[in-house]
């Protein structure tokens, strides 16, 4: 692997889910020592993805939360059960390590599940992005407050048109993007402009790294496209 493209893969690994960098480079030492040198690149590649994930996927769940712990933060539980009525919105979420927080956290989300539950029976309350496990001011992008194990995003509840609940369900895989969007296309609609889904799409993102309030002030958003003369090529 060239080495401007092993540096790429380390770093998006690092910023996906903490760890992965490390285990990747982890992965490649031990293909340098056990596969023979004579290998051809596109035999250990698929040798490098499955050690990779067999040892990602045992740390994961073996060695980083207790280790984790011994820095103030747990993994929140991923599915619902009877006593605790919330889960994660979707299990690649835990499956990133983008699940932990601190443990006065996770006594406020048990209460409010429980307290949603009792006023709507049924209901199970689910989480979104939280932290990562280690190390304070780390970025969990593309939040810019997620860094202290004391953030922790909740999805919205849906339900059909004819009211009926949606259990465990968002409205996009990750449980982002679908209602923030939809807002950011009525506030263009408001002011006339029927922009196509990328600028939409940009304006969201753009938002997302910039102010992590923006959707309090989504309408700003038209404003700041059309300093740059966005408005008018939409």
């Amino acid at each position: 692997m060239a080495p401007v493209t092993a540096v790429v893969v380390v770093v998006l690994l690092t910023l996906l889910t903490q760890i992965g960098g490390i285990v990747m480079l982890v992965v490649w030492g031990l293909a340098r020592i056990v596969l023979p040198r004579t290998m051809g690149a596109w035999r250990r590649a698929p040798i490098n993805a499955l050690l990779f994930v067999v040892l990602y996927a045992a740390l994961s769940v073996l060695l980083v939360p207790p280790l984790a712990a011994l820095g103030g933060r747990v993994p929140l539980p991923c599915r619902a059960q009877p006593e605790r009525t919330f889960a994660a919105g979707s299990l690649l979420l835990c499956a990133l390590n983008r699940h932990y927080v601190v443990p006065d956290l996770v006594v406020l989300l048990s209460e409010l599940s429980g307290q949603i539950d009792r006023a709507f029976p049924g209901t199970t309350t689910l989480f979104l992005d939280a932290n990562f496990p280690f190390l304070n001011g780390f970025p969990l992008l593309p939040h810019l407050s997620h860094g202290d194990g004391r953030k922790l995003d909740i999805a919205y509840y849906y339900a059909t048109p004819s009211g009926t609940y949606l259990r465990g369900e968002t409205r996009s895989p990750i449980g982002y993007w679908a209602f923030d969007n939809a807002v950011l296309w009525a506030t263009f609609h408001a002011f006339g402009l029927s922009p196509p889904l990328t600028v939409v799409l940009m304006g969201y993102l753009i938002g997302q790294l910039g102010d992590p309030h923006y959707m309090r002030r989504s309408n700003a958003l038209f404003y700041e496209f059309e300093e740059i003369g966005l408005n008018s090529r939409v």
